[in-house]
């Protein structure tokens, strides 16, 4: 009875080895510095609240009028101003 075990611990083995191996060569071997690199942190960007509706958003995504920011150029028109450049 403990040859069979014998040889069921090895086939195990050789099992666990061939898929191991067949693992890396389908992932390839992935060094240090990939496995624990940091994520790039994100730009914060500057918010403001539009004139009209008080939705916040980005400054960069904003429209421009004379009398202030607006989230968009309807928003701009429905508030009697007009979008600058």
């Amino acid at each position: 009875m403990s040859l069979i075990l014998k040889w069921a611990l090895i086939a195990a083995v050789v099992a666990w080895g061939v898929w191991t191996w067949r693992r890396m060569q389908v992932r390839g071997p992935q060094s240090e510095t990939q496995r624990t690199r940091a994520p790039k942190p994100t730009v914060m960007q500057p918010t403001q609240a539009c004139l009209h509706c008080g939705v916040h958003a980005a400054q960069a995504e904003m429209v421009r009028g004379a009398r202030g920011m607006y989230c968009c150029v309807q928003h701009c028109q429905a508030h009697g101003d007009h979008a600058q450049s």
